[in-house]
């Protein structure tokens, strides 16, 4: 009798696997890596700190609504953000300034699709960041340039002696 129920409840147990087994989706992982260089927050210094990038930031930002909207409209994503996300994992490996962009799917097809479009999505994100930084800096310098031009100009009417009148070198 003993011998029969636990023939039984190993048969149950077997049998009920066997059914999980069938009715789970195949799911398969893509793994896209990303290298991350830093951003020098002041263009116009001459050196770059590979030490001054946040890597929990950047992990972060991989997985931000910004980065996933434009995942989203790269494989023409209908149902959210939110859902999106949820296929999306991103780890930074110890002491490296990788991101490893992993993205769950139902074919393999779709994980690799669902990798590279977050890989992309957050470079794109990191090049306006770096255009951005970039645009401001030009304005600052441009607005600086067109001062020094204008000192110039009066300087040189002093020194021509065209407009010697109310001007001094000080200004």
């Amino acid at each position: 009798l003993l011998a029969t129920n636990i023939l039984g409840l190993s048969l149950a147990v077997f049998v009920a696997g066997l059914a999980m087994y069938a009715v789970t989706p195949a799911s398969y992982q893509a793994t896209a890596t990303v290298r991350v260089f830093p951003l020098p927050a002041d263009l116009r210094s001459p050196t770059v700190n590979q030490k001054d990038i946040s890597m929990a930031t950047e992990v972060g930002v991989a997985t931000s609504a910004t980065v996933a909207d434009a995942a989203a409209k790269d494989l023409a994503w209908t149902q959210g953000t939110d859902a999106l996300v949820k296929n999306v994992s991103v780890t930074n490996p110890t002491d490296s300034f990788l991101l490893e962009i992993t993205y769950t799917s139902e074919t393999a097809k779709g994980a690799a699709a669902g990798a590279n479009a977050f890989a992309a999505a957050y470079l794109q994100q990191r090049q306006k960041l770096a255009q951005d930084a970039a645009s401001s800096v030009t304005k600052t310098i441009t607005a600086q340039l067109a001062d020094l031009a204008t000192k110039v100009e009066a300087t040189n009417k002093l020194i021509d002696g065209t407009d010697l009148a109310g001007a001094s070198l000080e200004d």
